[in-house]
């Protein structure tokens, strides 16, 4: 008798929304107060059932997948021709000789030159091609990492304090004590020159 794999599959899912319906109904047994414990025991009962039903089905299922995987019907290789066992044999008696290193047969793979830079062996041609590949590229914006300023003018500086090591006050042992200088603030000029650039760009139609 023959196993429809459909119908094996229709069958395991059924089972397995039987099982979820059982699951679903002995959860809302819970919160119902009429509730015995014989009905608590059937409906416990009645999952172990579906569920071991549900796993045996999807066993049967496995089964049947695999068995038909076997059946198959495979065709089998044709033989070699004549002709083939000749490509065939020659082949195997140019790797060994390529292996063996057989002036006659390396040569055949030698894209080498000669003195007058003749191709004595294999000519390899160039790759030539006139696709244009685009590059991908990426930018960073920098803007986060440095200070950004609208200006009027096309030149000009600003004042900028530097960055140092503050000195903390000194500690009075007594009144009388000196009272020694702050550090002070090391400033710097930062000049700005605004350039314009601009560049034409030629292609074909």
């Amino acid at each position: 008798m023959a196993v429809n794999i459909n119908d094996l599959n229709e069958k395991w899912v059924n089972l397995g929304q039987k099982v979820s319906d059982l699951q679903n109904k002995a959860q809302l047994m819970v919160d119902d107060d009429a509730t015995s414990a014989e009905d608590v025991a059937d409906i416990q009962t009645k999952i172990t059932n579906a569920i071991a039903k549900r796993d045996l089905a999807h066993e049967n299922l496995v089964q049947a997948q695999a068995e038909n995987v076997v059946d198959d019907n495979v065709e089998p290789t044709p033989e070699l021709t004549l002709k083939e066992n000749d490509l065939k044999k020659k082949f195997v008696d140019n790797f060994k000789g390529m292996i063996k290193g057989i002036p006659s047969v390396v040569n055949q793979i030698d894209s080498s030159t000669d003195l007058n830079g003749n191709a004595i062996g294999l000519t390899i041609p160039q790759d030539i091609q006139t696709a244009i590949h685009a590059l991908v590229r990426q930018y960073d914006a920098l803007e986060q990492y440095v200070n950004v300023e609208s200006v009027s003018t096309l030149s000009g500086s600003r004042v900028y304090e530097k960055w140092s090591d503050v000195t903390p006050l000194a500690n009075l042992d007594a009144d009388d004590a000196t009272i020694g200088d702050n550090d002070d603030p090391k400033l710097a000029i930062v000049k700005y020159l605004i350039k314009r650039y601009a560049g034409i760009s030629t292609v074909t139609n």
